[in-house]
């Protein structure tokens, strides 16, 4: 922590703990105590738009953190970046259940001990999940099961882009248009999820038009911790967060992991731009070491600039197009005139990848990363309720997941798709990847 917050800080968390309990604003109604008043801490990036919260279960950082953290900044221009977290049973939690939460590092390296035996490996099923929303509310007849379910993961992470509207209205009231967008968001997402089994929500985190979260199985909750958010703005020459990326970081047991939801700039070649873009992202969200306050995260040793992550996940709309060379410009709005009407199926699928930017690696900051094999349609270009592609912009596959194991891990990727059913909300497609990642010591 900067030592001109310290004081003042910790003084405010006093402040809250004698208020008595914070309460989350989830839809369960869940209260959860505060361990001490050293319990909700920040670090010397709270100006920039970062959450930390260790030790303790997360709860809702929006209301009680706005006013303590407006008096700090004093008369800087208020956070668009906002956090939700709660510890919600999607399976058994009802209207009023109270429940404390705690992440204890002795308890919690007991179970640690069971599950990451000493000498053996074991594995986590993590799936990541993306959509680009085209700022719509997600259509009620939308069946969301198959992008999310896979085979039963241990750990959900969901990344949404264009959760409200990208105008100069919706980004200059950000703060308030993304929780709105969260929350109805997440009703569609908890309604798919919970058909699944027992799940507890570990963080909803939003940044304008993006958002993350992450569930986790019931049974790993108790190894829970070293939770931190981040946020990184791009957008307007990193003033604005119409486009950046959300960051979550989170250890389970001994396990690290990083899961970064992007939005990098849009247009046909501009993969310069996108490559700026997201080096910042990288070198601010993934290559930034973890800070081990409390003495419960197991160290890794050295692990370069993995970021002290065992596996890290890049997900999110990378705005990859296609290279098409040199053409006669074409009036705004009929980019796509060529293959407009047409059908995926139909397509010369194999010739248009040979023209995807990432494939041909403009974006250089992704050196390290592996992304699973592209067998599937575009995901970017469609007309909304139907899946032919319209005449606005070239078919791209802009929404991609990309992975890095490291430190001993090792991920295997077990799927990769698109799911084209999903066609009802938005001109974007959504995608999941799935890994099984193997920690051994």
């Amino acid at each position: 922590m900067h030592p001109c917050l310290d004081a003042p800080l910790k003084a405010f968390t006093r402040r809250l703990g004698a208020l008595g309990h914070l309460r989350c604003s989830s839809k369960a109604g869940v209260e959860i105590l505060p361990a001490d008043a050293d319990a909700a801490t920040a670090d010397d990036e709270i100006n920039k738009d970062s959450v930390l919260r260790e030790n303790t279960w997360p709860c809702d950082f929006d209301e009680e953190m706005k006013w303590g953290c407006a008096k700090l900044r004093q008369g800087s221009v208020q956070d668009d970046a906002s956090t939700t977290c709660s510890s919600m049973s999607l399976e058994s939690a009802s209207e009023g259940d109270d429940q404390v939460i705690e992440s204890d590092c002795g308890s919690a390296e007991v179970l640690v001990s069971q599950r990451w035996a000493a000498g053996q490996s074991s594995d986590l099923t993590i799936r990541t999940c993306s959509w680009n929303l085209n700022g719509k509310t997600v259509d009620g007849q939308e069946d969301l099961s198959r992008w999310l379910e896979g085979c039963l993961a241990d750990v959900l992470v969901v990344g949404v882009q264009e959760l409200i509207e990208l105008e100069p209205k919706s980004v200059l009231h950000s703060w308030s248009n993304n929780r709105i967008g969260r929350a109805a968001f997440e009703e569609h997402l908890e309604n798919a999820i919970s058909r699944q089994g027992s799940y507890k929500r570990v963080c909803s985190y939003g940044m304008v038009g993006l958002a993350i979260f992450v569930y986790v199985r019931e049974d790993l909750v108790p190894l829970i911790g070293d939770l931190q958010m981040k946020s990184v703005k791009t957008g307007f020459q990193g003033t604005l967060g119409n486009k950046g990326a959300v960051s979550v970081r989170i250890r389970i047991g001994s396990f690290n992991a990083c899961f970064v939801n992007v939005h990098l700039a849009s247009g046909t070649g501009k993969a310069m731009k996108r490559e700026k873009h997201l080096s910042k992202i990288i070198a601010q969200s993934v290559n930034r070491g973890i800070q081990d306050r409390a003495g419960c995260f197991a160290g890794i040793g050295s692990a370069g600039t993995t970021g002290g992550c065992h596996f890290t996940a890049i997900l999110g709309d990378f705005n990859s197009r296609l290279e098409l060379g040199r053409q006669a410009p074409l009036a705004k709005g009929c980019e796509g005139v060529a293959t407009a009407g047409g059908c995926p199926s139909g397509a010369p699928l194999e010739e248009w990848l040979r023209r995807d930017e990432m494939v041909n690696r403009r974006l250089e900051s992704l050196r390290g990363f592996s992304e699973g094999p592209l067998t599937f349609a575009p995901t970017f270009g469609y007309v909304p309720g139907s899946n032919v592609f319209g005449r606005r912009y070239h078919p791209a596959w802009t929404d991609r997941v990309v992975y890095r194991a490291a430190g001993g891990a090792r991920a295997e990727l077990q799927e990769y798709d698109a799911f084209l059913d999903v066609r009802r909300t938005s001109d974007h497609r959504p995608v999941a990847a799935q890994f099984r990642v193997s920690l051994g010591r």
